[in-house]
């Protein structure tokens, strides 16, 4: 899935990058690549992976540790000053998140189910490739044409996602003997062309408009819309979880003072 979504988005983004990404030198195009692979292409792979063991409303919820993680790349990558308020911002979202994993599975996995250790830290580090990216957005591309930025970044992600997905197989195409193939393609489609290529143009639009801090609070809006399908879902969304919740946007907003 990771591969195809992905293959869908370099093929929209090709004619754009060889229309407006004429004169790159290879410095600019090795950072586009690092905007994609950062942004886009591990992200695609490391959320779904964590996935298999953490519900979609916990997952989601992991995902607005965003604005934190950027905040301390910024700190620690990119040299911006760490002010108190920060720092406890950053302290309080981390105990945010810790409730949030707490609330699915107790203390020491006392709630029937181990920690999946390895699925959470699969969450965590797509957040901190998110942090990456928008970073780097700032510092290299911020009077960029956002368009050209966003077909320089995804156009190389996409070309290696379809080589890869034909070096491991390739793809289906027998819609006669599956009848939902057709279905699966068309939804796959729809989460790369606006759900990775349109949000991801949006995206570096805000971060060049605003700050890589402030854009990345778009997360706020993940937890909220994933929730309401886990509800729809019949996944169990607990106090711990709201209240975890309520930390990590408590964390945010501190470290904004």
């Amino acid at each position: 899935m990771g591969y195809l979504r992905l293959t869908f988005v370099g093929l929209a983004f090709i004619p754009l990058a060889i229309s407006r990404c004429r004169g790159l030198s290879a410095k600019q195009w090795l950072t586009l690549f690092a905007i994609g692979l950062f942004g886009t292409g591990l992200p695609s792979f490391l959320f779904p992976f964590a996935q298999q063991e953490l519900s979609s409303s916990l997952a989601a919820a992991l995902s607005s540790l965003t604005p934190l993680m950027t905040l301390l790349v910024s700190v620690l990558l990119f040299r911006l000053p760490l002010r108190r308020w920060q720092l406890v911002g950053i302290l309080v979202g981390l105990c945010g998140a810790l409730l949030l994993v707490v609330s699915r599975y107790g203390w020491f996995g006392d709630e029937g189910d181990a920690w999946p250790h390895f699925s959470i830290m699969l969450a965590v580090a797509a957040t901190i490739c998110y942090a990456l990216s928008s970073n780097i957005v700032k510092r290299f591309f911020s009077s960029a044409d956002p368009l050209m930025m966003t077909a320089g970044a995804m156009a190389p992600i996409g070309l290696l996602a379809g080589l890869a997905l034909l070096l491991s197989g390739g793809v289906s195409i027998d819609f006669a003997n599956e009848p939902d193939l057709l279905t699966a393609y068309v939804s796959v489609s729809f989460l790369g062309l606006i759900g990775t290529a349109m949000a991801s143009w949006l995206f570096f639009r805000l971060v060049q408009l605003t700050d890589p801090v402030f854009a990345s609070t778009v997360s706020y809006l993940v937890p909220i819309i994933a929730l309401g399908w886990g509800l729809l879902d019949g996944e169990v969304i607990t106090i711990l979880i709201a209240f975890g919740l309520a930390l990590i946007l408590l964390g945010v907003s501190l470290a904004r003072r």
